[in-house]
């Protein structure tokens, strides 16, 4: 069958689809809808957005449409010829598939974007972004995203079930290591097997699991009986990382992780980072095998290794939005890109060779013009969030007003009430305040007592303090006292004594008389006194 016979079969299709209203509804909404997102149903190549909306504007890449330009006329009109009927393919789908079109229809409305009249240049930018579609590879990229890399484990023999896979791991750790590990898919795949080879990637949902799991000493000698290898390591994520500024690049490495691990035992790798002309850059990241450590660095925001004090910040995982380092463009990656010219991340101007390119270092975005640099991620979500525009339809407008009515039973009651509440409120208002001032003065009360019980405790102590002072003193003058009563009763005394008995043998004169009678009364009185002094007796 000839091509024209087939275009005339694709029209005849077209129109009798036309002839129902509800398939000719859908016939014209695919004029106006975006291409539905990549599915199973709808996978084929398309256009790549590579090229930039700031180099040239999408009209061009539309008339190329991803075909090379020839100047022979014959060739294109056949280009342009299976265009049209590629098209018209899409068209008799979207009139067999008006539903999947008709959501896709309303997903896509509320990423049109008005024209602007104030700036033209920022309309015809967001007329670019529009006509840009979804990549296979950002598709692939953004659903197959999970929080950790997987561990992949192959087995050479059986065939295991995965639920098993997981549930024997989960058990052997909670059994022998008491950790709990959470678990939050596991696949099978083959794809990069032998012959009865088969893998297993283990995705966990915390780091707590993702730290359990990495060191392979806490993993069963076998799962399910088979035996088992790691065919590769998982990448460190950045969850467990940090990132430490300022590094002199004259620092040794390796004696720079030496104190780091020494310091924290948890580090798992230290490793300074480049950037994309591969040159080493001060800035160093730290892979920690346990969050609680990483937490605390982080919290404390410095790190001080031999006097050095460095600033710590978190590490940042890639942006999901796909930014090309190339052309700074959103939606592909640098390999697709089909710009011939790199575009500066700072400054925004393009050049042939960046190495070579002086930056004016004055941060311009390429996306809107705002003031930071073109693959910050701040960037593209405010570019998509900019692309915005309310659809009538969506809103529609508000019923007329009515006329407010105080006439009513009704409306009087209502109002009766509302006032009612709201002087119920101030009421409860002024019982809050009265409360609120008596709490305060409590507090204060309370303050006061709590000073006054403290000089108060203080007093006591010094009192305390001085009655063991007086208690020592008196003890010290009561061993002075018996020490003293002793010399005068033992010594002093007794030789008053021998010296009346003398001195009244003494007191004769020569004819055997007493030379004073008076002498031996006074001796003894005076023995009286001093014993009765001894013996606190009224002299």
């Amino acid at each position: 069958m000839s091509n024209h016979q087939n275009k005339q079969i694709r029209t005849n299709m077209i129109c009798d689809n036309q002839q129902n209203p509800y398939t000719t509804a859908q016939f014209r909404i695919y004029f106006n809808s975006h291409i539905p997102p990549p599915i199973s149903s709808n996978l084929r190549p398309c256009d790549s957005p590579a090229s930039s909306p700031l180099r040239h504007s999408r009209s061009e890449q539309d008339d190329e449409d991803d075909f090379t330009l020839v100047t022979n006329k014959k060739r294109r009109n056949n280009d342009k010829n299976a265009i049209s009927e590629y098209d018209q393919d899409k068209e008799l789908l979207n009139n067999y598939y008006p539903n999947v079109y008709k959501q896709h229809q309303h997903r896509s409305s509320r990423f049109v974007t008005a024209p602007s009249t104030s700036n033209p240049y920022s309309n015809q930018q967001n007329q670019a972004f529009d006509q840009q579609q979804i990549t296979m590879e950002a598709a692939r990229y953004a659903q197959t995203r999970l929080p950790f890399p997987p561990f992949i484990i192959r087995f050479s023999s059986g065939n295991i079930l995965e639920k098993r896979v997981a549930q024997e791991i989960k058990n052997y750790l909670k059994d022998n290591f008491q950790t709990d590990i959470c678990i939050a898919n596991i696949r099978r795949s083959t794809l990069k097997c032998q012959q009865n080879d088969y893998d297993f990637l283990i995705y966990v949902k915390d780091a707590d699991s993702f730290c359990s799991l990495f060191d392979k000493h806490k993993w069963p000698q076998q799962i399910c009986g088979e035996n088992f290898s790691f065919p590769s390591t998982p990448s460190f994520p950045p969850q467990l990382s940090l990132i430490v500024k300022n590094v002199d690049l004259r620092i040794n490495l390796d004696e720079f992780c030496a104190d780091l691990k020494a310091v924290h035992t948890d580090i798992h790798n230290v490793i300074r980072l480049k950037n994309k002309f591969q040159n080493c850059i001060k800035l160093v990241k730290i892979e920690i095998l346990s969050p609680t450590s990483r937490n605390e660095i982080l919290s404390d925001g410095k790190l001080t290794i031999n006097g050095i004090t460095y600033d710590i910040e978190e590490y940042l995982a890639p942006a999901s939005v796909l930014i090309c380092s190339k052309c700074m463009a959103i939606g592909h990656f640098k390999k697709q890109c089909k710009e011939i010219n790199g575009t500066c991340k700072i400054c925004g101007i393009s050049c042939p060779d960046l190495r070579q390119h002086s930056c004016s270092l004055v941060s311009k975005c390429v996306h809107y013009n705002g003031e930071h640099n073109s693959n910050a991620l701040k960037s593209a979500t405010k570019f998509n969030s900019n692309n915005y525009r309310y659809h009538p339809a969506n809103f529609p407008p508000l019923p007329n007003p009515q006329r407010w009515t105080t006439n009513t039973n009704a409306t009087n009651s209502v109002v009766t009430k509302i006032d009612e509440l709201i002087s119920s409120m101030a009421k409860v208002n002024i019982s809050l305040e009265r409360i609120i001032s008596k709490n305060d003065q409590y507090e204060q009360f309370m303050n006061d007592k709590i000073k006054f019980d403290e000089m108060t405790s203080k007093k006591l102590d010094e009192l305390i303090t001085t009655g063991n002072n007086f208690k020592t003193v008196i003890t010290q003058h009561q061993c002075k006292i018996t020490r003293h009563e002793n010399i005068f009763t033992k010594l002093i005394f007794p030789i008053l004594d021998e010296i009346s008995t003398f001195l009244l043998t003494i007191n004769i004169d020569k004819h055997g008389g007493i030379l004073d009678a008076d002498f031996k009364v006074k001796i003894n009185r005076m023995r009286a006194q001093l014993d009765n002094a001894r013996l606190n007796k009224e002299i």
